[in-house]
């Protein structure tokens, strides 16, 4: 019990988290290309002053394979994976990118496998913002691959989306463009079956 000239014992606060072991090295067997990348992810892991276990929760990665992949052991990883964990250590994605996929192609992988590995990230970026889409137009080489632009390429500000809409949005534009769209997929032949008999207009 104290007085009220007595100043109060606080109360014992959490113990500090115990630092995790220290990242291992680069195995000797991880070529050039694969430490273009791998060693500035490191470094940011390194200066961030996370362990393991706390990266992993947020990766959604076991901690074991989180330190195989940032000592570049085991399987070459997928870009979903490394997108995740570029994002949690505040790394630019399409700088990465690149050098992500240029050591897959080293390592033998396959143009079709490197597609599969984008597909999940290129799909979560459905429900970005006006800003966070200008902004992935600007940073990220897929999004400029899809639309045609160089790497060099500035973008453009984000209210030119709010612009497109509008436009967009005048009379049966929207209609004409996607039945455009849906006529020259039919003729390439990418539509079969019950998926080209679905796109077709209604009589």
């Amino acid at each position: 019990m104290t007085t009220p000239f007595e100043s109060p014992v606080p109360a014992p606060g959490p113990a500090p988290a115990r630092p995790g072991r220290k990242l291992g090295p680069i195995a000797d067997c991880v070529g050039s290309s694969h430490r273009a990348w791998l060693k500035p992810m490191r470094e940011r892991y390194s200066a961030g002053g996370q362990t393991l276990s706390h990266l992993s929760d947020r990766v959604l990665l076991a901690k074991s394979k989180l330190s195989e992949l940032l000592r570049g052991v085991g399987l070459y990883p997928r870009w979903e994976v490394i997108y995740r964990l570029s994002t949690e250590l505040n790394r630019p994605t399409w700088p990465l990118y690149r050098l992500w996929r240029q050591a897959a192609l080293d390592a033998q992988k396959t143009r079709e496998w490197i597609d599969r590995s984008t597909e999940k990230t290129t799909l979560a970026t459905a429900h970005l913002s006006d800003r966070q889409a200008a902004e992935a137009v600007r940073c990220r080489i897929d999004f400029k691959y899809a639309l045609g632009l160089e790497l060099e390429d500035p973008g453009f500000h984000h209210s030119v989306l709010s612009d497109f809409r509008d436009r967009l949005a005048e009379g049966d534009r929207a209609d004409r463009l996607l039945g455009l769209a849906l006529t020259r997929i039919r003729r390439a032949g990418l539509l079969k079956g019950r998926a080209a008999r679905a796109s077709r207009p209604f009589p």
